[in-house]
Parts: structure tokens; sequence; C-alpha cells
């Protein structure tokens, strides 16, 4: 098969792996990510680098060559909208969700939208200042505190009592510093008796693919997905998709699409927090279950859609997350056959003399990356998961043991919310 035109993949250090993993689609496969400083530092210059990668420091010189080559960005991540908007206004083909990540970045204003939309939101309520948002914690329980846009210095956390939260404000409010008592706040209720799904597949503005990809995410630990035909998704996720598909295709969206769901009891469902990006998890189990992702991004950076192919047959996928604290201020060896390269996606990771690195980071990471099998079943994807799973190996490298039972559990679990989905047993 005629390999394709030239891609670069412009990211933040998460997704790596994309590069390598369409290398052999393409004529050249570059990687850039943002390493410049007043002080630059190897670990930041060298994510990427991998065997069959072309790892660049200045994205600036390849704009002719992509677009005398028939080339394709792609922006597996956030915070590129101006430069996607660029390169489009230049006459290139882009992959990314340009200022659709708008929806992600700034709370409020999404579910402003979701409101014009009539699209289901939680409860919420804005506030200012570390000052106000202590009274009112002090004033209620069981509330997710959440910011917009500035994650690197706050992720979403859940104040359960005034007393516990204590220490979480004292933190953010030294962290905050000078700004402390101007940062914006949004306080979400939880939605009680309700449980959680999301669309893990992208939207070519309001275009979508037959097949999707969808997946079930215990946090932080790990995810078990299936490629499923569109019209036999849950009805919560193809209605919000058609309401937001507008706005999408507004954007020039072309793009992985999440948006976290909770669907209550009666069938009703309320909007969380959009992922206008790959998602993590679910990016690694996608990448090993699909093998035509050069023709998919290629496509859809132009406004086609391209229908997933499986390897084998396969239609599940299974992604266990590997962590260590020795990744947080180390550069950190990670060790594996190399038969299982494929099974194995690394953030902030590069490769030297044949062994796997995962570089520490100026916000610190303790993720390393997953650990990814395929089958037909979620049983065949366990099975090949435990003949695996401890065959990685480094400094402190570890997973939730009981992780890849949750995912079963909470996949059995949406029939009693009414979300039909196919059994555990394929994809179809």
């Amino acid at each position: 098969m005629k390999k394709l035109g030239p891609f670069c993949v412009v990211d933040n250090g998460l997704f790596p792996e994309l590069a390598r993993v369409v290398s052999p689609g393409v004529e050249e496969s570059s990687y850039y990510s943002r390493w410049e400083s007043a002080f630059p530092s190897l670990y930041q210059m060298k994510v990427g680098d991998f065997p069959g990668v072309n790892r660049i420091l200045d994205y600036h010189d390849l704009i002719d060559e992509m677009k005398e080559n028939d080339g394709t960005w792609i922006f597996p991540d956030i915070l590129f909208a101006g430069l996607q908007v660029h390169l489009e206004s230049l006459g290139h083909a882009v992959w990314g969700s340009r200022h659709g990540e708008d929806l992600e970045n700034y709370r409020v204003e999404f579910r402003e939208l979701c409101e014009e939309l009539k699209i289901g939101a939680p409860e919420y309520e804005p506030c200012t200042g570390i000052t106000a948002l202590t009274k009112l914690l002090a004033k209620q329980e069981d509330r997710w505190v959440k910011v917009s846009l500035i994650r690197g210095m706050m992720e979403t956390w859940l104040s359960v009592n005034a007393q516990l939260a204590q220490a979480w404000l004292d933190r953010l409010a030294h962290n905050l510093g000078p700004w402390k008592e101007k940062q914006k706040f949004l306080i979400e209720k939880p939605i009680p008796k309700s449980v959680e799904i999301a669309y893990d597949w992208s939207m070519i503005g309001k275009l979508h693919a037959k097949r999707a990809f969808m997946g079930l995410e215990i946090k932080s630990e790990a995810l078990f997905g299936m490629l499923i035909d569109y019209d036999k998704l849950p009805e919560q996720i193809r209605d919000i998709n058609e309401k937001l598909g507008p706005t999408f295709e507004d954007y020039h969206f072309r793009c992985n699409a999440p948006i976290e769901l909770r669907v209550k009891e009666d069938g009703s469902y309320v909007a969380l927090d959009p992922c206008m990006r790959e998602g993590a998890p679910s990016f690694a189990a996608k990448h090993g279950l699909i093998s035509n992702w050069p023709e998919i991004y290629h496509a859809g950076a132009r406004g086609k859609v391209v229908e997933p192919e499986t390897r084998d047959g396969d239609t599940c996928a299974m992604e266990l997350i590997l962590y260590s604290d020795y990744a947080r201020d180390d550069a950190l060896a990670v060790y594996f056959p190399p038969k299982l390269r494929d099974n194995v996606f690394l953030r902030y990771a590069a490769e030297v003399d044949g062994v796997c690195w995962v570089l520490p980071q100026l916000i610190p990471n303790t993720t390393l990356g997953s650990l990814v099998t395929t089958g037909k079943s979620w049983q065949e994807c366990r099975d090949k998961m435990d003949k695996i799973k401890d065959e990685v190996k480094g400094r402190g490298v570890n997973y939730y043991g009981d992780a890849l039972d949750k995912t079963k559990a909470e996949w059995e679990k949406l029939a009693d919310f009414g979300v039909k989905l196919p059994s555990l047993g394929g994809g179809k």
C-alpha cells in the first residue's frame, strides 16, 4: 500500500506514542512537544524521540514541506487552537479541535451552552476566591470543586466536608499565591443514583463513523471498551452528539469528542465535562485495537470520515494504567520484552538504546502510561492481560490489581439504569 504524505504530531507530551504508531503508514512521522524556556531541559526536548519518529524542536521548519507534500498535522491535545486555525488558513490539513477546545477549557460557558441547547447539566454555583470557596464548603457537604484551564494547579476534587477540605484549601491557597482571592471556582452537586458513560470517538464536524469506540473508565486505574455500531450506542450519547453537532461544525472540529455523561435511573442524563482531545485513558486502547489510524487521521483532517478497521477481527480493548512514584522526579527506565512493544503506551517517553524511558516534567507526574490488550470479549482481553501485566518492569512500576474486575462490574451495572450495550462477549 502506498504511504500517505508526512504527518506531524504537535503535543504537550501526553501522546508521543501516536507518532510512533502511525509512522509505518506515512512518508515521515514527526513529533513536537513544548520544551522552550529560559533554561531548557533535555527531559522536555527528548519526549517522543523514538525509532522511526523525527523528533523536531521547531515545527515552523516543516510548514512548507508539509504543504508541498500533502502533509497532515495532528493535535491530540488542547491549547493549540490558534496554531491550528492559522495552519488551516494557510491551506493545511489539520486534525484537532481548534477553538472547540473552549468547550473543555471554560466550564461555566459550557454549562451555559448546555442550557441553550437543552442538554441536562449538574446544579452548580460559581464563586471567586479562596475565602468565598471556604465559606461555601463550610455550609455544604459532598461537593465537587472545579476550575477552568489551570489543571496543572488543581484537578477536580471532592469536598466531603469542611474539616477534610481544609488541607486542600490551604495547599490551594499557597499554590495560587497572589491570585488566591481572584481565582474563579465552580462547585457542583454530585448526581446521586447515576452511572457514567462517555463517547470515545471522533466527530468530523457533525459527521461520525458508522462504528465508534466506547469505554468505561475506572478513574486512574483501568478502562474496558468496545467498537460498537453507532446506532447501537446508548441513546444519551447519540442525543448529545446530535445537539452539539452544529457547534462542532462551526468550529471545524476534527477530533476525539468524549463528553462525560451521568445517566439517572429514569434514563435522563446530565453532561459533566467535555474532553476535546484524546482521552487518557482510551487513547491507548483505541490505538491498540484499530489498525488504520493513518487513513482515519488523513481523511478526518480533510473533513471526511473513514471507518475504523481492527486487527484480527478484535472488537474489544482493555487498558491497565501503570504508575510509579519514582517517575515524579527521576527519569524512569521501563523494561518489557520487544514482543510487547505494541501493548505498551507511555507518556512523556523516549527510547534510548532499545530501552524506553519516562521523563520527569515540570508538573510532577507519576502515571507512566498504559498496558493494552485486545480481543473479542472482556474475558479474552483479561486473559491476555493476566499473561503480560507482570512483564513490564521498572523501579516502583505498579498497577491496581482489582481494576480490571471493576470494569466488568461497571459495564454490567449499566443495564440497571436502562443503558443498552452489547454484552461483554463482543462488540456487535
